[in-house]
């Protein structure tokens, strides 16, 4: 399958699309809406590039709610533990996008400190402590280049980990993931 060079990057846009969370407002309060075949607009098209980037879903980003999607949401449904039905209610969007406010694309810092010093680490973040998730990650057999830019490679190889270590794979690098990846 021949991949756009700027899939990953049309991705993190959508993804960065959604809605600001402001600080009074808790994130568990954004409402997505139900979706399932037939289903039109912006937050199919969302779904849709959630679902490509995740490697879940092979058709276009079209916005339209087809057959296509139906099997994407239904694998993911299957690959998250969820009841797998291909419509998408308010469980797999919290599966698909955590609500957790998103960084901007271009961070130079890490994001937060967690309890044991370590950054929570996600797409778009630049800094030491990624080259450190890096080189744990190739050390752990994961195919990722060493150069401190949290990226689609970095992210796919959080994803694989979290995965294979039974974390929930958000590709979000928090205290219960570095915890598993350098175990004191």
């Amino acid at each position: 399958m021949n991949k756009s060079p700027f899939l990953p990057f049309l991705c993190v846009v959508f993804l960065l699309a959604a809605p600001p969370v402001s600080a009074q407002q808790s994130p568990s309060f954004i409402s997505r809406p139900e979706l399932r075949l037939g289903s039109q607009g912006d937050d199919v098209t969302k779904l849709q590039a959630t679902l490509k980037l995740l490697g879940y879903y092979n058709g276009s980003i079209d916005g339209t709610y087809s057959e296509s999607t139906v099997i994407g949401v239904f694998l993911f449904q299957q690959a998250a533990g969820l009841e797998a039905t291909g419509i998408v209610n308010a469980a797999t969007w919290t599966a698909l996008l955590p609500t957790a406010p998103q960084p901007s694309p271009i961070s130079n810092q890490p994001i937060s400190a967690n309890p044991n010093g370590m950054p929570t680490l996600r797409v778009g973040t630049n800094s030491p402590e990624v080259r450190i998730l890096q080189e744990r990650l190739r050390a752990l057999g994961f195919s990722v280049e060493v150069d401190g830019v949290f990226g689609e490679q970095t992210l796919q190889a959080v994803m694989a980990a979290q995965q294979q270590l039974r974390l929930n794979p958000d590709g979000v690098v928090g205290p219960a993931t570095w915890q598993v990846l350098f175990p004191q």
